[in-house]
C-alpha cells in the first residue's frame, strides 16, 4: 500500500484518511491520517475521537488519539502507523509510528483499546476545553441522536454505519449507512445510503466539505491487498493503493 498524498493541502484541520477494519487482522495494518498547515503545530487538547454508533451504548467515546503539539509534515499530512506495517508514506508527511503492532505502543492512545473499533462508529476530529483523559465522555446523553457535550468544538467528522442492530447511532456531519430506515442522526446532517459494511474512508482530493463528492468509503478484504468500493459514483482520487 503506498499513501501518496498531493504536496500541499488546505489549512483547515481534516480527517484525511482511515483504515479502522482492514479485512484481515487488524495489528500492522490500521492506520490514520490528518491534514491541516504544512509545518504548523496542532493545538493542545485536539483529539481524534472514536464514538460508538451502536445502540447498546450510543455516544460514548470508545478510543482518542491526543494530536496536541504535533506537527504537520511540510506537504500538510500528519499519519498514524503500526509497527510492522508495509505502507510507504508520501515524502514531506510527518509519520508517527506506534512501537507495537497496535495502538497501546502509541504514547498518544487513550483508551485501553488495542485495536480501532469496527462499525457502528462515528470519527470527530475536535478540539476540547478540558483535556480528554478516558473514555468516560458521553456525547450524546439522552441518546436523541444530537450531540450535546460542551466544550467540544467540531473540525470535522464523519460515521460509518452497520445493520447490526435495529437502530444506529451516527455523530458526523455525513453518515454512512447501510441502515437507512434504523439510522438516528443529527438533523442538520447528511445521510448517504450504501449495501455494504466498510473498513477505510479518505477524503477525496483536497475536498474539505461533508458531501458524496467529497469522501470515499470502502469495504476492505484482506487489507491492505485489496480495498474495493461499491460506490460507483466516486473515484478514489485522493490516494494510490497498490
Amino acid at each position: 500500500l503506498a499513501i501518496l498524498v498531493s504536496s500541499t493541502v488546505s489549512a483547515q484541520l481534516l480527517i484525511s484518511e482511515v483504515l479502522f477494519a482492514p479485512g484481515g487482522s487488524d495489528d500492522s495494518n490500521e492506520f490514520f491520517e490528518i491534514s491541516g498547515t504544512a509545518n504548523s503545530t496542532i493545538a493542545a487538547n485536539t483529539y481524534l475521537v472514536f464514538i460508538e454508533g451502536d445502540s447498546d451504548d450510543p455516544g460514548d467515546v470508545n478510543m482518542a488519539f491526543d494530536l496536541s503539539g504535533q506537527t504537520f509534515g511540510s506537504n500538510g499530512y500528519l499519519v498514524f502507523t503500526l509497527t510492522g506495517n508495509s505502507y510507504s508514506t508520501a515524502t514531506g508527511a510527518n509519520e508517527i509510528t506506534s512501537t507495537t503492532n497496535n495502538w497501546q505502543g502509541l504514547s498518544q492512545t487513550i483508551g485501553t483499546s488495542s485495536n480501532i473499533e469496527d462499525l457502528s462508529e462515528t470519527i470527530l476530529l475536535v478540539t476540547t476545553s478540558s483535556a480528554i483523559t478516558g473514555t468516560s465522555d458521553d456525547i450524546d446523553a439522552d441518546d436523541d441522536g444530537e450531540i450535546d457535550i460542551s466544550g467540544w468544538t467540531i473540525h470535522d467528522s464523519i460515521s460509518l454505519l452497520d445493520n447490526d442492530d435495529a437502530n444506529e447511532y451516527g455523530y458526523g456531519s455525513i453518515n454512512y449507512t447501510n441502515n437507512p430506515e434504523g439510522t438516528i442522526h443529527p438533523a442538520a446532517s447528511t445521510v448517504i445510503t450504501v449495501d455494504f459494511n466498510g473498513g477505510y474512508v479518505s477524503r477525496i482530493g483536497q475536498s474539505t466539505g461533508s458531501t458524496k463528492n467529497d469522501w470515499f468509503y470502502a469495504s476492505t478484504t484482506n487489507a491492505p491487498a485489496d480495498i474495493n468500493s461499491s460506490s460507483s459514483d466516486q473515484a478514489f482520487s485522493h490516494e494510490t493503493v497498490t
